[in-house]
C-alpha cells in the first residue's frame, strides 16, 4: 500500500494550479486596481472626509423636512420620454451632508455628469444640508427618470461608502409630474427659495449650492422671483388640517 501511494501522482495544489513552483511558493499578487475618474473626483473635492458635521448648518439646528416619502409610484412608462419632474433626494437618516461644502459641490458635479449621460436637462437644483431638490426634463423619446436617478443614487453611494462615510442616500425618492396646472417657473423658484425658507440666506442668489445646468434655467434666476408654487405634499396635509377642523367644530 505504501508503493503504491508513493506511485500516485501528486495532487496539484492551489500554488501549482497558479503556475507556480515549490512547496514555498506563494500565489502572485493582483494588480493594483485602477482608480475610475469619479473616484479621482471624489478624492479631489474632499480628500480627508473623516467627521460628518452633526445636524447644523451655521451653528442652526436644521429642522426635519416636512414633505413625506412617495410610496407608490406610477407605471414605469410614465417616466419615459420628454417628461418635467420635480424630485426630492433626502439623505440617509436625513443627516446633513449637504452642510459639507466639499460634499455638495461634489453632488452637484456627478449630478451634472449623469443628467448628461442619461439625457436629462437640470432646469433648477438645490442641495439642501439633508436632501437635493431638483426639475429634470427628459431631453429625448428614450430618457428615464427612474433609470437616471437610480443611476445617480447608486454610483455616488458607492462612491461615498468607499471612502467609509457610511450610506449616503435614504433607499427610496419623492416625484412629482408637472402637469398642466404646475408651472415650470413657480416649480424653480420653489427650489432656489427653499435656503431662504430655512433661515440658510437671504436671497436665493445668496446660496452657493443652488442653480441650473441650463440656458432657461440660468435666465429664470436671473429674472423676478415667480410666484409661489405649493408642493402636493403640502396641498394634502392643508387639505387633512382643513377637514379635521371643520370636524371639530360645533354643528
Amino acid at each position: 500500500m505504501d508503493t503504491a501511494l508513493a506511485k500516485a501522482p501528486a495532487r496539484k495544489g492551489r500554488n501549482q494550479d497558479a503556475g507556480l513552483e515549490g512547496p514555498g511558493a506563494t500565489l502572485k499578487p493582483k494588480p493594483p486596481r485602477k482608480k475610475s475618474p469619479r473616484y479621482a473626483r471624489f478624492h479631489a473635492y474632499f480628500p480627508a472626509l473623516r467627521v460628518l458635521p452633526d445636524r447644523r448648518y451655521n451653528g442652526t439646528a436644521m429642522p426635519a423636512p416636512t414633505f413625506q416619502r412617495k410610496n407608490v409610484r406610477l407605471p414605469a412608462e410614465r417616466y419615459v420620454g420628454r417628461g418635467l419632474y420635480f424630485i426630492t433626494l433626502c439623505f440617509h437618516g436625513r443627516r446633513p451632508f449637504g452642510a459639507n461644502a466639499r460634499v455638495a459641490r461634489w453632488i452637484i458635479d456627478e449630478l451634472r455628469t449623469h443628467s448628461a449621460t442619461c439625457e436629462f436637462l437640470v432646469h433648477a437644483y438645490c442641495v439642501m444640508p439633508d436632501h437635493l431638490h431638483a426639475l429634470v426634463a427628459g431631453a429625448s423619446e428614450a430618457s428615464n427618470l427612474l433609470k437616471f436617478v437610480a443611476n445617480f443614487k447608486q454610483e455616488t453611494a458607492a462612491e461615498f461608502a468607499r471612502r467609509g462615510a457610511g450610506p449616503l442616500w435614504q433607499i427610496k425618492f419623492y416625484d412629482h409630474i408637472l402637469r398642466g396646472n404646475d408651472f415650470a417657473d413657480r416649480v424653480a423658484w420653489y427650489i432656489w427659495a427653499n435656503p431662504v425658507r430655512k433661515g440658510l440666506c437671504r436671497e436665493p442668489k445668496d446660496y452657493p449650492f443652488g442653480g441650473s445646468f441650463t440656458q432657461i434655467g440660468r435666465r429664470m434666476l436671473r429674472g423676478a422671483p415667480s410666484p409661489e408654487w405649493t408642493p402636493p405634499w403640502q396641498r394634502h396635509t392643508a387639505k387633512k388640517t382643513k377637514t379635521k377642523t371643520k370636524t371639530k367644530m360645533p354643528g
